[in-house]
């Protein structure tokens, strides 16, 4: 016995219960879907092909006078009855269309912005996220602040045996103002209890601490972290783009006009830089679906990109003839 009503001869209605969820919509908010199933079996096939057979339904024009009748949030719902796996899609449609299309797209990175809002006892934390490699972007700020990397930036990965040598280099950075960039706190559980006491220390004493000076950490997501420091710190994460346009616009923002620029045969490598972005954006992507297409699962990260685009200068430079 059919719960709500008999979809006929189309019997791609029963899928994934397409038709129980129409008519649940039209028996629950007639006001809004009142006569929904009737103007599905009258056209079926236009339906079909807008949200069935469409590889992204999101974006489909609603059939009849369903197009103009429906509020933004109603055709969220009348795309939830036809393809549930497109939800997420859509919600990035609705909330462009509600909020603003820059709500939809992840803000460039801006790592001044956090060096601004810091003090000489505000530690700065990265939450690493698959992809993101902070490091250019700490090194490019040091350069504009005038810290030199090995000199007034020092950085240094912490692991085993490496805990002495963090905490010397912070108590100097203390007295020198330079910037301390400790990475991976994650792999020195038994090491961050004494980061968490020179933290405290150095907030409980500012007038013994040079107005320079800035602890940089980069950490996984870890419940062995210090609460008190995040607590005390600002906490940065610079996830990787969603979408290949989103992806590609984060590589062009990032390259300098400099680096576009700075090779002897520009036209050729212009061109073979968008075709590294482009397959680095498509990769990227790619990561959703784990280690398939690929031998072993590899998180791709800024360093590779650079790698990539470093390799594609000098072969354009050293070639005579680029096909």
């Amino acid at each position: 016995a059919k719960r709500y009503g008999d979809p006929g001869e189309e019997k791609w209605l029963l899928n994934n219960s397409i038709w129980d969820d129409l008519m649940m919509m039209e028996h629950t908010m007639p006001a809004a879907y009142q006569g929904l199933t009737k103007a599905v079996l009258a056209n079926p096939s236009e339906w079909k092909a807008a949200f069935v057979d469409s590889a992204t339904p999101q974006y489909s024009k609603i059939p009849g006078e369903w197009e103009e009748k429906l509020t933004n949030f109603q055709r969220l719902l009348m795309l939830r009855a036809f393809r549930k796996e497109k939800v997420v899609f859509g919600l990035r449609v609705y909330i462009g269309k509600e909020l603003g299309q820059q709500f939809t797209e992840s803000p460039a990175f801006d790592l001044a912005a956090a060096y601004d809002d810091s003090t000489k006892t505000t530690p700065l934390i990265f939450i690493l996220s698959s992809g993101a490699d902070p490091n250019d972007y700490l090194i490019a700020l040091a350069k504009e602040k005038n810290k030199i990397l090995g000199e007034s930036l020092k950085i240094i990965s912490l692991g085993q045996g490496q805990g002495p040598i963090a905490e010397a280099l912070f108590k100097q950075g203390r007295q020198t103002g330079d910037w301390i960039c400790l990475q991976n706190c994650h792999l020195a559980v038994s090491w961050l209890g004494r980061l968490e006491m020179m933290v405290e220390e150095a907030g409980n004493e500012p007038d013994q601490t040079n107005d320079d000076f800035r602890l940089w950490l980069t950490s996984n997501p870890s419940p062995k972290f210090p609460v008190p420091v995040l607590q005390t710190g600002i906490k940065i994460t610079n996830e990787p783009p969603k979408g290949m346009r989103a992806n590609l616009l984060r590589t062009f923002t990032d390259i300098s006009a400099e680096e576009y620029l700075d090779c002897k045969k520009p036209f050729e490598y212009q061109k073979l830089l968008f075709t590294v972005a482009f397959f680095n954006a498509l990769i990227l992507e790619r990561r959703n679906f784990g280690a398939v297409g690929w031998n072993i699962f590899y998180g791709w990260m800024n360093s590779d990109l650079k790698a990539a685009l470093q390799q594609v200068k000098m072969y354009v430079e050293e070639q005579e003839h680029i096909p």
